[in-house]
Parts: C-alpha cells; structure tokens; sequence
C-alpha cells in the first residue's frame, strides 16, 4: 500500500517537520484513503517512533473508532461536498482533542468541494488550532483551487504493488542481504548487491522502503524491549546506526524520484552505507 510514500511521510512526522495540511492525490479513491487513515493512525500514535501499531491510539485509528479521526466525504457530483460541512469542521476543530495529542480530519472526495466550501476551508487552513491536522483525498490537485493548494502540502500516490508480486519478494530478500552486509561490515558484498541497482531504479527503491520499514522496528524494538521480527539487526546495531539507515534509505527514494541517474544511485546507496 505505497510503503515508499507512507514511509517518507511517517519520517517526516518523526522529526516533526510534516505540514498541517497535506493532500493525497492519484491513485484509486480506496488506496487514496487507505493511505489517508494510515497517516492519521500516525499522527494520534502516542509513542515516539510513529506509527507503533500497537497502543491504545493505534489500534483504535486501525478500527476506525478513534474519537480525534472524523472523517467527512463528499458525494459525486460537484458541490456534494458543502459548505456546510466545512463550518462543522471548524466547529469542532475548537474542541480540544479527546484522547490524542492531535484531532485529524479526513476530507474525501474533496474534489466535489464547492467553491464556498473550499473558500471556508481556506480560513482554517490559514489559522488552524496547534492541535489539529487535515488530510485532503482527491484524484487530482487540479480540483483545489490554487489559494487552496498554496497552504497544504501535496502528496502523490505511486502504482500500486501487491505484497505478494514477485518484485517485493525479491524487495525484501534484498533488504536482507543489505542489512546483513552492514552487520558483518561487509563492504564487497555491499559493492556487489549495488550494481544490481544500477539498472534497475524501482527496485532500489522498493529495497529501500523495505529498509526503512525493518530498520524502523528494529528501532522501535530497541527503544520498547519489543520482540523484533530482526532480533540480529535489533542487537547488532545502535539507535543511532538504525536511524542513520533510514535517513539514507529516505535519501536514496527522493533522489530515484528526483531522476538521478541509476549509476549514481547505487554508488551513493553503497558508499552511505559503509562509511
């Protein structure tokens, strides 16, 4: 379910740096908000590496149940999604949240926002209370009105790939061949898992979100006593090891999606790697 996003989005949150107001688009209106209501789970997650998956605010976000998460969807048809509704978000956006640090509101299909209703929005989105996140779901940014657009921060969906396609298999094999090069220091067999990348930008990438993924639990594991899925990562390497790695990994995705050549990409993967 587009780890790579959710993943840089979840990094971003973690060093606090993520917008107020962000807007998901592209993609199928099913992925769009299921990538919506994972980015809430994070923002209520009440531990330090976000999201945990597993306190009260989690698991309560994961049921949909949670009483800081509102979710307002618009109709089909242009206008559907009112005004009217907006004023309620306003309303309520003055409430101080319920069991979270943060009150998150869901606003799908805000494609079929009127203009009086994008206008209203525009107002919190300019002020909004400390406490209070919004998570825009639209196929297309090009819905929004401009003035709109200028005050959240945009987001785009990535093709889908199922968890069990071949390409996340061979993914998280060579997630694990990386990371156990890193244990042992192993720096030839780091050249040599590289030069596969050199051809193949999706794949690092793909490799890199699972990097982050395992990383982060080892992490999370480190800081809760958790039992890891990766008790040999968890033990081998530091917080700050960990941490670093992801950094990388985060690194590495922007610069695939930024063009950078393929070559240039495997070199610098490895080189950050090992030194």
């Amino acid at each position: 379910m587009n780890d790579i996003l959710l993943n840089q989005i979840f990094d971003i949150l973690n060093r606090n740096k993520l917008s107020h107001a962000i807007l998901i688009e592209s993609g199928d209106e099913e992925s769009r908000l299921n990538v919506a209501k994972r980015i809430a789970q994070a923002i209520v997650c009440s531990s330090e590496y976000k999201p945990c998956n597993s306190c009260s605010n989690c698991k309560k976000a994961a049921g949909d149940v949670h009483a800081d998460i509102a979710l307002f969807e618009g109709g089909t048809t242009v206008g559907s999604f009112k005004v009217d509704f907006v004023r309620e978000i306003s309303r309520d956006a003055a409430i101080l949240p319920n069991e979270a640090d943060r009150k998150v509101y869901i606003l799908n299909r805000a494609e079929t926002m009127s203009v009086s209703a994008q206008n209203a929005l525009l107002k919190i989105l300019e002020e909004p209370p400390a406490y209070v996140s919004f998570i825009l779901s639209v196929p297309s940014k090009s819905a929004m009105l401009p003035t709109v657009l200028s005050r959240v921060t945009v987001y785009s969906l990535t093709e889908e790939v199922t968890s069990y396609s071949a390409d996340a298999v061979k993914a998280t094999e060579t997630a694990d061949s990386v990371l156990s090069a890193v244990i042992k220091n192993n720096e030839l067999e780091l050249l040599k898992i590289a030069t596969e990348f050199e051809k193949d930008k999706n794949a690092l990438k793909m490799c890199c979100a699972e990097i982050y993924r395992i990383c982060s639990e080892a992490l999370i594991s480190k800081l809760t006593d958790k039992d890891s899925e990766n008790p040999e990562l968890a033990l081998s390497l530091s917080s700050a090891k960990l941490i670093k790695i992801t950094e990388i990994c985060d690194e590495i995705i922007n610069s695939a999606n930024a063009n950078m050549n393929g070559n240039l990409l495997a070199t610098l993967f490895c080189s950050k790697l090992i030194s």
